[in-house]
């Protein structure tokens, strides 16, 4: 039989707020966005071209809310890229603390990923904006 692990409410909502305060760390940190394939976790070495960067907030997230079933922390402001560094489709991103430090990747597309973008397709110089960023726990 499968295991299944649930948490309660306070429990998501304690994990949501841990993870997004380790993005705090050393002042603004800052969200790649990449192509290719996303690796396994934030501790293997970032892959893929590097597409655009983006600086987040100095406290990166607004405290995690309950939402029934699941806690969600959204984004503070997050500073566009004016500039991205170079052309392809994002597929994933990594998020870094103000240390250098990866906290968080995910993937990216324009509906229902983890990082959702205006358009994954980027050009050379393009501006880059990240539509609202959410992060959640879900209790089960």
């Amino acid at each position: 039989m499968a295991s299944i692990t649930r948490i309660s409410a306070a429990a998501a909502i304690a994990s949501v707020d841990a993870v997004t305060a380790l993005l705090n760390t050393g002042g603004a940190g800052k969200i790649e966005i990449r192509t290719g394939t996303q690796p396994a976790d934030p501790d293997a070495v970032a892959t893929g071209t590097l597409l655009a960067e983006l600086t987040l907030n100095v406290t990166a997230f607004q405290g995690a809310t309950d939402l029934g079933g699941y806690a969600r922390a959204v984004a503070n402001a997050i500073t566009q890229d004016a500039s991205a560094n170079a052309a392809g489709t994002a597929t994933w991103f990594r998020a870094y603390n103000g240390a250098g430090t990866a906290v968080i990747d995910g993937n990216v597309g324009v509906v229902d990923e983890a990082l959702v973008l205006n358009n994954v397709a980027i050009a050379l110089n393009d501006t880059v904006n990240i539509n609202p960023w959410n992060f959640d726990q879900y209790q089960t």
